[in-house]
């Protein structure tokens, strides 16, 4: 059943979390829910939506036909998630409380600039899919991480006012690498796209892989494992079940590498003799 309106649910005091799917309104009012925390609307069928989650921290809406987008009312929210497989995103007001935000992530913004300033607090960005040509961020003096993504307009990125970023990763922009952003952090570390994945049934199907890497002069194995570790033997010791290899291309950008394996159980016990 599709729904298009909201106006029953002031009167469940004790919501924390709404997850709706192929919403035909083109408002969300949940301003009388105190309790609401997370506020996620997917499948959005109309051109429009506007969200009112003053209480809500995780704001997270999506839909194909999007044109604009209204999360002004939204001021406690610290993670926005905006999603439109349509690139058709012109209008976006983020929320008017601008000191909470931590996270952004942003796919399908059809507009020519994207300014993000006047949220000092961000932490983290997220643009993929999108037809900005100018990225402003350089007053976000928190931010840490910043991620571009399929976005051919954009040909730099101007991060030298931000002292605090950790890593930038571009991933298949036309017009941008790693080596167009400028940054203030000397110790940033650049991330270009993931080369691809591989399944492995055992510690030597996985071995071979890096060995095959390894014997390509262009790029070198940096011995470092996002998910594992190499002691000082240079054994892996398994930390999570999905190790990533990060590799080094020739502008010093790092490029992950996953070998996913096929039997996590079988996988780790062909590693116990080698720990």
């Amino acid at each position: 059943t599709k729904v298009s309106s909201l106006v029953g649910v002031k009167y469940l005091k004790n919501l924390r979390n709404i997850y709706l799917y192929q919403y035909s309104g083109t408002k969300a009012d949940v301003s009388e829910n105190e309790s609401v925390n997370c506020i996620d609307i997917r499948g959005i069928t109309g051109t429009s939506i506007q969200i009112n989650a003053p209480d809500a921290e995780d704001v997270y809406v999506e839909g194909s036909a999007l044109q604009k987008v209204d999360l002004s009312k939204c001021k406690a929210a610290t993670d926005v998630y905006v999603w439109s497989d349509g690139r058709n995103i012109s209008t976006l007001k983020l929320p008017s409380y601008k000191k909470n935000l931590r996270e952004i992530t942003l796919k399908g913004y059809n507009a020519a600039t994207l300014n993000l300033n006047s949220y000092k607090n961000l932490q983290e960005v997220i643009c993929t899919y999108s037809s900005f040509s100018k990225l402003s961020m350089n007053k976000c003096i928190n931010l840490k991480f910043l991620t571009i993504g399929w976005c051919d307009n954009v040909s730099n990125v101007d991060l030298s006012a931000n002292k605090k970023i950790k890593a930038v990763s571009v991933k298949r922009c036309a017009n941008l690498t790693t080596s167009k952003v400028a940054v203030g952090n000397p110790s940033c570390e650049f991330y270009t796209q993931d080369v691809g994945y591989s399944y492995a049934k055992s510690y030597e199907e996985y071995n071979k892989e890096v060995s095959n890497y390894r014997s390509r002069s262009a790029i070198n194995i940096n011995a470092h494992f996002t998910d594992a570790e190499i002691n000082s033997k240079g054994k892996i010791k398994l930390t999570w079940s999905v190790p990533f290899l990060e590799l080094v291309n020739k502008d010093g950008a790092k490029i992950r590498y996953q070998v996913q394996v096929a039997d996590n159980i079988k996988f780790k016990n062909d590693l116990d003799s080698y720990i």
